[in-house]
């Protein structure tokens, strides 16, 4: 009866991990750990409270952590985007403003082997780049803007600000005395210019050139005297209407 009862009560332990140390061995061993556990001192009974309340702020910070990533990457998709485009449209003016200077160039210098064209300071970064002018009279060589005569400047800046019409046209112009460092030829070019352009345009040019002047269709001078200033209209369109006679 006895070994029955016994056979019950292992049955209760058959699933145990058997020892092979001694009863005095574990005692000491016993002992150890129950000496640890009063070092640790008293256990904080909170700690499961608190470890729960953290673990769910931690979970929130990280659902929010995948928002903002998803948001960020959300974002910088949108800013690639926007450079793309951005460079498509700087791209795209830029040769266009490229080939109308280069047409509006040789248009006031129709001579042969005349040529300009706009150039990228840093083609790494085009978007931040400075701009070069460059231009080729007749008979002379491919020079920076600023390396060119006074009128060949003016001349040159001239053809740009017509490129720049052609790519994108405003209804009038009003240019300040942009002829003042012209010679007689390069005045006879720059009227020419003004007068074609003006068949589509207008322009207000404050001006002491004659060539400019003859070509105008109304003149309208400031006459300074002790009284004050006064105008005086020329309406030429009428006289290169009139017939001259015979």
């Amino acid at each position: 009866m006895r070994l029955n009862e016994l056979k019950k009560e292992w049955q209760k332990y058959k699933d145990a991990q058997l020892l092979e140390d001694g009863v005095v061995s574990l005692t000491n061993k016993l002992n150890e750990v129950e000496k640890q556990l009063a070092n640790i001192g008293n256990v904080n009974m909170k700690a499961i409270e608190m470890y729960a309340h953290i673990s769910k702020e931690v979970e929130e910070i990280k659902e929010k952590s995948k928002k903002l990533d998803a948001e960020r990457e959300s974002i910088m998709a949108l800013i690639a985007e926007i450079e793309k485009k951005k460079m498509f449209a700087f791209t795209q003016t830029f040769n266009a403003l490229n080939e109308y200077f280069n047409q509006y160039f040789k248009e006031f210098y129709p001579e042969e082997g005349s040529f300009a064209c706009i150039k990228l300071e840093n083609l790494e970064e085009p978007l931040s780049s400075g701009l070069l002018i460059e231009a080729k009279p007749l008979g002379k060589q491919m020079k920076l803007i600023d390396l060119l005569s006074g009128g060949e400047k003016s001349v040159t800046a001239l053809a740009f600000l017509f490129a720049i019409q052609a790519y994108n046209p405003s209804p009038f112009y009003i240019l300040d005395e942009v002829d003042a460092a012209l010679d007689k030829e390069n005045s006879e070019r720059v009227a020419r210019m003004l007068k074609k352009f003006s068949k589509e345009l207008q322009f207000i040019i404050i001006t002491h050139n004659s060539a400019i002047t003859k070509n105008s269709d109304q003149i309208i001078g400031v006459h300074m005297s002790k009284e004050g200033s006064s105008l005086v209209e020329v309406d030429l369109k009428n006289y290169q209407t009139m017939e001259v006679p015979k």
